[in-house]
């Protein structure tokens, strides 16, 4: 694999974190399970969700709110043309207390590392896998 296949691989990978992401701060929880493969499994709050189903389930019982996820030092391994893994730093602020914006501003709830297992499909590259590991919690 050449080197500009492998950017326009990684390019193609970050954007479906990023869009995933902003995705669930703008609560379009359709073009969230978008980003994930048929049968892709997101491990979150002690469950794993897995399909649309239960991804757009879990997602219509969330607490009224406002998060903002911030996403960095996004890494991105190439296993091959259609496997490759993302880690990402995340830090998380939310208001819980309603949805209007601007909310106040309050301190972070939370820090993570997000890892992703990604897999192509006929849609483009799409979230097989998503863990996290909370390092920092207020």
């Amino acid at each position: 694999m050449s080197p500009d296949e492998q950017r326009a691989i990684a390019h193609d990978i970050e954007h479906v974190i990023v869009r995933f992401f902003n995705s669930l701060d703008a609560c379009d929880y359709d073009r969230l399970v978008e980003q994930f493969a048929g049968d892709g499994a997101w491990h979150r709050q002690g469950k794993v969700l897995r399909g649309a189903a239960e991804l757009m389930a879990a997602m219509r019982a969330r607490p009224a709110g406002v998060t903002q996820h911030v996403a960095s030092n996004i890494l991105i391994d190439i296993a091959g043309a259609d496997q490759a893994t993302v880690s990402a730093y995340l830090v998380i602020f939310a208001h819980l207390g309603g949805s209007e914006t601007p909310a106040p501003m309050e301190l972070p709830l939370s820090a993570a590392i997000y890892n992703a297992r990604m897999v192509r499909t006929a849609a483009g590259w799409r979230i097989a896998e998503l863990t996290s590991q909370i390092r920092f919690k207020r």
